[in-house]
């Protein structure tokens, strides 16, 4: 029986080094994908990169007009103002690496949240998914404020799951509503999945 328990535990830590091992490929994957597919800049890039220049008063000016919500532009005017040297080529590059960090933290939330209240297969599926979808890999290429929408709206949806099936806590609530917040204030298309999750808890 001791035997049977020690083995037990053997198997299950293996299968944490191998998840580990294999969560950390895929974000090294999709890392060298995302920066390998172009240090171009579209018109919508080169937008994104011009309005970070502003003063922040004038950027976020600028972005209502445009009728964009400014938190995206806020975060990388923070990167672009530490890291950045006027370089254009730096800014792009500074740019692209903060639009791919929202899916290597979706990656981190396959390997924690999802996996432990899922399983280790859900877990594994979900980060085939986040990897496996061209569209994802392209918009995460992209300096646009797409995939940290798909994070803010993807963190909102599993806390309200949680508060749905009961799970809630004061740190459950405190997530949910910072995440919805933040996913509305990135990009308006993220009003209408934040809007159904609203709706399904006030069911």
């Amino acid at each position: 029986m001791k035997h049977m328990e020690k083995r037990s535990k053997q198997e299950v830590r293996k299968d944490h080094w191998f998840l580990a091992g294999l969560f950390v490929l895929i974000a090294a994957l999709a890392g060298v994908m995302a920066s390998e597919m172009n240090y171009s800049a579209q018109s919508d890039e080169i937008f994104s990169l011009m309005l970070v220049q502003h003063s922040w008063g004038d950027m976020i000016r600028l972005a209502s007009e445009d009728v964009h919500p400014p938190l995206y532009y806020m975060i990388v005017k923070i990167f672009v103002d530490c890291f950045g040297s006027g370089d254009l080529y730096r800014d792009v590059l500074i740019a692209k690496i903060i639009s791919i960090l929202p899916l290597w933290l979706l990656l981190a939330i396959s390997a924690t949240d999802v996996r432990k209240r899922y399983g280790r297969r859900t877990g594994i599926l979900f980060a085939g998914f986040v990897i496996g979808f061209p569209s994802i890999i392209h918009i995460s290429s992209l300096i646009r404020m797409y995939s940290w929408g798909l994070l803010f709206v993807t963190i909102a949806g599993m806390m309200a799951v949680s508060i749905m099936q009961s799970l809630d806590s004061k740190r459950t609530w405190i997530i949910f509503c910072i995440s919805s917040i933040a996913a509305c204030y990135t990009h308006y298309y993220c009003d209408i999945a934040i809007f159904y999750l609203y709706l399904l808890l006030i069911i």
